[in-house]
């Protein structure tokens, strides 16, 4: 892949501990993000006895109920959003994996974790949201889902991700690939 200059590139690797610091948004994103999860759960605990013996259990590309499957199976998404939640926050703990689609100063190494965890947190709320919106819909036993509203969803995911990807951009140490200056 040759966007960026390529992404096989990591960051400087440092021996020893690293502090991973939470600033008041990291912690407020995490606060939101419990939240969610948390009331994906309990929402989803209250519907569950009221729910008939078949429900919505998969949706095709254009939102149109293709499978039905199990009351149980309403369990798969707040399960899948615990799983992915948990593995983000576990990915942010080890940067030293990471690879940076640019080339990272070491005197802006710091600051490029910080971003990178910043987009990770936004990731994690942005994507339990969609679990809640898809979990929702199955729950009022929907047989249409907006795709306008998942749509937007990976419109504002890919935005925050190129928003972070630019202010990577402006950390590294030099310009390469398709974002040389001319």
């Amino acid at each position: 892949m040759a966007l960026f200059g390529g992404f096989g590139h990591k960051g400087p690797y440092r021996k020893g501990e690293i502090k991973i610091r939470y600033t008041k948004f990291l912690m407020v994103m995490e606060v939101i993000g419990i939240v969610l999860l948390a009331a994906l759960l309990v929402y989803t605990a209250f519907r569950y006895t009221m729910l008939p013996a078949e429900i919505p259990k998969h949706y095709n590309a254009l939102g149109e109920v293709d499978s039905w499957g199990p009351k149980s199976s309403v369990w798969i998404i707040p399960i899948a959003a615990i799983l992915i939640y948990a593995l983000v926050t576990v990915a942010a703990f080890f940067p030293n994996a990471w690879n940076y689609p640019v080339k990272i100063a070491e005197e802006n190494l710091a600051k490029a974790e910080n971003k990178i965890r910043q987009m990770l947190a936004c990731m994690k709320v942005l994507i339990t949201g969609l679990f809640i919106y898809l979990q929702f819909e199955t729950l009022n036993l929907s047989t249409n889902i907006s795709m306008g509203v998942t749509f937007g969803f990976m419109l504002v995911m890919f935005g925050i991700m190129f928003y972070f990807l630019a202010a990577l951009r402006k950390l590294s140490s030099e310009r390469v690939g398709l974002l040389k200056k001319w």
